[in-house]
């Protein structure tokens, strides 16, 4: 049977595995610069796109790091042959959803 408790703390996580930029954003092709200069992202929007995407400013935008920060809130789930897991939950992120899922768990309802 699974049981929870909700659990209030500070809790510090570190995130350095996710890329907070779009340093990942890089063109393919040794010629995109100049092919971008000639109009290609407009004339070749497709091929473009997916292969100098920094010369055609396609780039995502960086990630907000405050997107990144771990809430205060905890949930921790007994799980029978595994043990205490314990889920943490991003608020910034997930504005309106975290609310309701630490809702349902107080009800008990996340759990069915």
């Amino acid at each position: 049977m699974l049981q929870t408790r909700l659990c209030v703390g500070l809790v510090v996580a570190l995130l350095s595995s996710t890329p907070l930029a779009s340093d990942d954003c890089v063109d393919e092709q040794p010629n995109c610069e100049s092919w971008a200069a000639a109009g290609e992202c407009k004339k070749n929007a497709g091929f473009m796109s997916r292969a100098c995407p920094r010369s055609c400013g396609k780039c995502p935008p960086p990630i907000d790091p405050a997107l990144l920060e771990l809430g205060p809130e905890r949930v921790v789930m007994d799980i029978e042959g595994y043990g205490k897991v314990t889920l943490g939950f991003y608020p910034k992120a997930a504005p309106v959803t975290v609310p309701h899922l630490l809702t349902l768990f107080r009800l008990g309802f996340a759990m069915t």
